[in-house]
Formats: structure tokens, sequence, C-alpha cells
């Protein structure tokens, strides 16, 4: 195919995604806003040229850098937390970045460099860095050595530390790596690892980077009994020159171990039959796979459904229950999306069935430039229905390189279910929890009807601060509150046909119904009777149920013992239509509608809170209990 049949070839919307490292939306998107051409919206259809051309652009662009898009964004960064802030090491990797940013010197090559170093420093010969990474490109001037002299730092993943700072974000970003700051680590090694290690247990990494995990292992643990293996030729050679800083590895024996137990390979695709007694880590996250890949998997993991992306950390989870020795113990980082999110049904529903969940540890963000809460997830296999036994549970904060434990308790394992390991709440919050659910009520789902607020694509263009022909009030969530809403402070002109996305008209001109704040970590309701357009910041409910009114719904979503039910059985800071939907509404008498009806209209909170109290039998005592208790 010549160069003009190139620019002359058509592609679907998801090459086009492909390409550009961004969703199909956003393509559809770009396509409204004029950004980008297509030949047809029906279905989409670009010319390769076009897409190439916008490609091309973009690594130049400001844009998706502003979007928080770090599929695309190039820049170095320092990750903050790999390796301790106070270590002498740090200063210097960061001058060291700087200094070598814009410059063609391979990694590899320095790599070497400072490896070669720290062996000489432990009178470990240079021939053993040589048959791991090969020999050096090109040597590095000795005065950038001495300008930016490294140390060695038993437990310290100072070269792992080196290597990240120089690969570029949207590498790590399309393998789905994060590197896990050292403090995590010891969490991860203190929960798995028993007190007392017996001198055989086996260990595997299963995606151990440069093996930041594999140099904070007790010290007990041999050499011959510590596995790993990742898809990066690179963090392997690094991972492997760790081990024999750490063990002080001298022999070619002892060297031919290391490099059989680190391996370069795709431990999914692993077929060795090895068991291993712990696997420790922080699996990869949300990587790309190729359809043909896509395939594969398909017929190979069960916790794989549907026609998507699989989720990798899920696929890891899966082949290390495989990989693990009956009893054995798996402990690994992971989003807390995994304990609730529908999309890892399975996989819950897989761990459910092989394993106990012996520790879910809240962690909150513990990522460096990445918002995403963490836990860690403890397992143990077994090869009996897990049953009748108790979880633990804590919660914590990240402070100065610092893991703070703020709550702990046990719960029963009966909490636990395919769908959702949420465990937020102690025994007794969760009997107040079974209190509430008892109470004869009815839900959302079914009796009403929700609407997203609009979005509009470009707010810049197609919003207003002050009140212009033909323009509207619009509320966002700022200006909603329980109960009641402020004036609207921007405007704009209903004009659908210009927005990225926006529900039919007839919900936003309802005359009685329900916005709720889409961004809060309870339920957040105010009424609206005037037909007021939304921003999809403040979504809407319209409530149908045959014999309940909309003010009386929102008095017990609003209420103190609804908060308390929706904060100890979801958690997430986006309130979802499906949590909305699950939430017990209390059946109650005509007068008590009216009365709660009423005072809605002047809010007395804590008038409303007894009412509803009575209506879920919760007495005096439970209700002052349940205004105490907080969730982290």
């Amino acid at each position: 195919m010549g160069k003009k049949d190139l620019d002359n070839e058509t592609i679907s919307i998801s090459k086009a995604s492909e390409i550009l490292g961004i969703s199909e939306a956003t393509v559809k998107n770009w396509v409204k806003l004029g950004k980008l051409s297509c030949i047809s919206r029906r279905p989409y259809v670009f010319l390769r040229a076009d897409i190439m051309r916008l490609h091309k652009t973009l690594d130049t662009s400001e844009y998706l850098k502003s979007r928080r898009n770090k599929t695309r964004n190039s820049e170095n960064y320092i990750p903050k937390s790999y390796i301790d802030s106070n270590s002498p090491n740090y200063p210097i990797i960061k001058a060291l970045i700087v200094e070598l940013t814009g410059k063609h010197i391979n990694i590899r090559d320095i790599i070497h460099a400072y490896a070669r170093s720290f062996c000489k420093s432990k009178d470990i010969p240079a021939g053993v860095i040589d048959s791991l990474l090969g020999k050096a490109q090109r040597a590095l001037p000795v005065t950038l050595l001495d300008k930016y002299p490294l140390s060695y730092i038993e437990g310290e993943d100072t070269l792992g530390m080196l290597y990240i700072s120089l690969r570029r974000l949207q590498e790590k970003k399309s393998t789905g790596s994060y590197y896990t700051p050292f403090y995590v680590v010891d969490k991860i090694v203190d929960e798995a690892f028993p007190k007392d290690l017996p001198s055989d247990m086996k260990l595997m990494d299963p995606a151990c980077g440069t093996g930041n995990f594999l140099l904070r292992l007790p010290k007990g643990l041999l050499p011959k009994n510590v596995y790993g293996s990742d898809i990066d030729p690179e963090a392997v050679a690094i991972a492997r020159i760790n081990l024999v800083l750490k063990y002080n590895i001298r022999t070619a024996s002892n060297l031919d171990t290391i490099k059989s137990h680190i391996l370069l390979q795709d431990f999914l695709k692993n077929n060795s039959g090895d068991h291993f007694d712990l696997m420790i880590g922080n699996p990869p996250w949300g990587f790309v796979y190729s359809k043909n890949e896509q395939k594969v998997l398909k017929e190979l993991f069960v916790s794989y459904t549907g026609d998507k992306n699989p989720e990798s950390f899920s696929l890891f989870i899966e082949k290390s229950l495989e990989s693990l020795a009956d009893n054995g113990v798996m402990s690994f980082l992971l989003p807390e999306s995994i304990l609730d999110v529908r999309l890892h049904t399975a996989i819950r529903s897989l761990m459910l069935g092989k394993a106990q969940v012996l520790s879910i540890h809240y962690l909150g963000e513990v990522f460096d430039k990445v918002q995403c809460p963490c836990v860690i997830l403890t397992l143990k296999k077994t090869s009996k229905k897990a049953k009748d036994y108790k979880t633990a549970v804590s919660f914590s904060k990240s402070r100065k390189s610092e893991i703070i434990t703020k709550k702990s308790f046990t719960a029963d394992s009966g909490h636990l279910a395919s769908s959702s390991f949420q465990l937020i709440c102690d025994d007794t919050e969760y009997a107040l929890l079974k209190k509430i659910e008892s109470a004869p009520h009815f839900t959302l789902e079914g009796n009403a009807d929700f609407a997203l607020g609009i979005v509009t694509g470009s707010n810049k263009t197609l919003l207003s601060d002050t009140a212009l022909a033909g323009y509207e009030p619009v509320i966002t969530g700022k200006e909603l509150t329980k109960y009641s809403l402020f004036p609207a402070r921007k405007y704009l002109r209903f004009t659908p046909e210009n927005f990225q996305q926006c529900a039919p008209e007839r919900f936003y001109r309802a005359k009685e119904k329900l916005f709720y704040r889409f961004i809060a970590d309870e339920p957040v309701i105010a009424i609206d009777e005037e037909g007021l357009v939304s921003l999809n910041s403040a979504n809407i409910i319209i409530p149908h149920m045959s014999g309940y009114n909309a003010r009386y719904i929102m008095a017990i979503l609003n209420s103190s013992v609804m908060s308390f039910y929706y904060r100890h059985r979801f958690r997430n800071m986006k309130v979802l239509r499906s949590a909305l939907e699950m939430l017990p509404i209390a059946k109650c008498s005509e007068a008590d509608q009216k009365r709660l009806s009423e005072l809605t209209m002047q809010p007395d909170p804590a008038e409303i809170d007894k009412i509803v109290a009575s209506l879920y039998d919760i007495t005096d005592e439970e209700l002052a209990l349940l205004l105490r208790f907080k969730v982290l």
C-alpha cells in the first residue's frame, strides 16, 4: 500500500481511539466540538491521515495534559515516595534527572554504571553485573558519577528509583505499572509474613518490576526460595542485580539461581506448575490487551467476563490463587474498586470460593500523581469452602512516608458477598444497618426516573456568568444543599444539539423533582419545583412511588439515619444511581408522611431525624450512637 493509499485509508472509531490514546466518548466529543473531522457518524468513520495528523499534534499539545490524560504525557518525573525522601540518594537522583533530561544517554548504560559502583562497594565482582546487563554500550563520563554519587543502602531500590524516574509516564501507563511506595511495601510484607518464618517458605512476586518488594523481604528468607517475574527486560535485570546486592551473591551457582528464579516472562502465561507459600506484590492495573490476547485470556480465565478489555489485576489474582499451595497466603496492593465495582463481581466470587479473606486494609491514595484509593487485600487459599471466620479490617492514612491506622476491627466473614467486599463497619454498626434494612420499606429501583445533568463538553464557551438573552439559570453541585438550592451562579442556552450529553428535556422541566449532588459521600437532596436544568454535578430523581411524595422521600434521604446507612454501606465519593436505588426508604402512615413533608418546608434536621428514626424502630440511644459513628 503506497503513501497515497494510506492517506485515504478509513478507520473505525475504536481504531481512532486506540491511536489517539483517548476514549471513544472523547473522540465523539471532539467531533462534535469540531476538533476532529470524520467522514461519517453512523457509524463513525475517519480518514487515517486525519487521525495520524492529530496524533502527531497531540504529542506537543498542552490540551490532553490539561485534562489529566497521563497516557500521552511524556514528561519525566520523580515518584516522591518510592524511596524514603530522607535518603541521601533522593536529592542526588532528582538532580541527576534534571541533568539528563533532553540528553540522549542510554538508560541501561546509566543503570550499568551505578550497579557496578554498588557492587564495587560490596566487593562483588564486576563480571556479575556484566553477566546480568551485558556490556555497556558507552561508559558514562567519570565526571557525571563524581558529580552525582549514589550510595548503596540496604533495602532501598535506588536503581529502581533511578530507572522509573527516567522512564516516561506514557510507558508506565500503557503497561499498567504503578510503582509502590516503600512504606506500603513494608506494610504488605508485614501483613503477609508469619511471625515465625519457616526456612523453606517459597515466595513469588508475579509482577516484580525492579524488585522493590523482594529487596524488603525478611532476612531469614533464603534466595533459593525467592521468585519473581515481569515483562519488562530492564526491570528484570535490575531486580536480579538488587538480589545480588541483597544476598551478596558472588558464585556462579548462586547467580544462576537468581537468573532462573527472577524471570522475564508473562506470569499469566506461566505453566510451570510451581506452587508457592506466599504471593505478594502490586499486580498491574489497567493493562491494555490486544484483541488477540483478549481471545486467549477469555479461554483461560473464568474471572474474565464480558467483551471489553479484561482488568489485569483480576487476572493476576486468579492466576495467583492457582499458583498458591493449599493454605498459602496472597497479599496484593489493589485499587479499592475491586471491593464493590460490578465489573469485578466474577473475581470476588472466585475469591470467596477458593480462599478466606484474612484482611482488608484501606489505605486511601498512596501513589504519586495517581488519584486512586487503594487497599491491601490478603487472602488465604483453602480447599474447603471458607465460612465462619473473622476478617481483619483497618483504615489508614499516609503521612510523611508512614501509614497511620485510624480505625480497626474484625468483621464476620458472612458480611462478604460477591456483590461487595466492602467491610466498612464493625459488628455494632452492622447490626444497626440490618435493623434499618428490616423495617418495612420500599426502594427507588423501578419507582423513580433518574436523569443525568447536562455535560456541555465546553463549559468555557457554553456557560455564562450573567443572564444573557435566551439563557436560563443552570444548577450545579455547588448550589445544591440538603433540602434547598442556592441561586444559580451560571447560565446557559438550552440547546441539546450542542451538548456532549443531555437527558430528554421532560426530565429537566418536571415540576416536582429532586436534585442530588453527584460528588458527595452521602445523599444531598434538594427539591426543585420550577423546572430548572442542571449540569451533571447535580443529577435528577423523579419519584413515582404510589402513595409517597417527593418531599417525604427527600426527608428520608437527607436524614442522619440514611446518612449513616449510606456511609456504612457504600464507600465512594460519587453518589451513583445504583446506590440510591438500593436505599431502604421506610413505609409510613399518612400522618407521618404529612408531618415530615411539612418539616422540609423550613427544615428542622433534629426533628426530622427523630421522626425518621422512629420509622426504622431506632431508639433514642441508638440514634445518639449512630450520630457519633464516623467512617474514614
